[in-house]
């Protein structure tokens, strides 16, 4: 970022990469079996998926998760993956968060991938740590702890006005 000058607000350059992501996740409203992902800084739609061993998260969600200081843990580490599609990756890096789904609240590790069509995709390591259960056909998710409450998939929270997206906290005046 050289030959950048900031005003009298003496923004730092993390700042201005902060102000520049804007809404960095946003997916379309008859996405399937989506849920909204609270964080500290807003909230990410994640895919829901039982073909998954392991939770992910884009890595330029992570970066803006690192530069926005919501993350607890961000660690290295060398995972071999074969992805859906057939590819193999390698995972090297891991993301503690703390996240948040009907008013409950984890921490939880997720493996950072480059590129993805989705923000984030919680997969059985979750659903299986948090007692999550999948009613595909209802586009609905509860907690086995936690019956009564009934979350719903891809609902208006996932849609495209952005009003419920990841955004940064940092003031958008000069």
């Amino acid at each position: 970022m050289t030959g950048v000058k900031y005003g009298k607000s003496q923004w730092t350059p993390s700042v201005k990469i902060m102000k520049s992501f804007g809404k960095v996740a946003a997916l379309p409203a008859d996405a399937p079996l989506c849920v909204m992902v609270g964080l500290k800084r807003g909230k990410i739609p994640a895919l829901l998926d039982t073909g998954a061993q392991s939770s992910c998260i884009r890595s330029d969600i992570a970066e803006f998760l690192r530069l926005a200081a919501e993350t607890r843990v961000f660690k290295p580490c060398s995972i071999n993956y074969v992805l859906a599609n057939g590819t193999q990756y390698k995972v090297e890096k891991i993301l503690k968060l703390v996240v948040k789904i009907l008013g409950f609240s984890w921490d939880h590790h997720f493996h950072v991938l480059e590129g993805g069509s989705f923000p984030a995709i919680l997969g059985l390591d979750f659903m299986g740590r948090t007692g999550m259960t999948v009613n595909v056909s209802a586009k609905q998710f509860k907690f086995e702890f936690a019956p009564h409450l009934t979350g719903k998939c891809a609902t208006d929270e996932v849609g495209s006005d952005g009003g419920n997206y990841l955004q940064s906290t940092q003031s958008r005046s000069q």
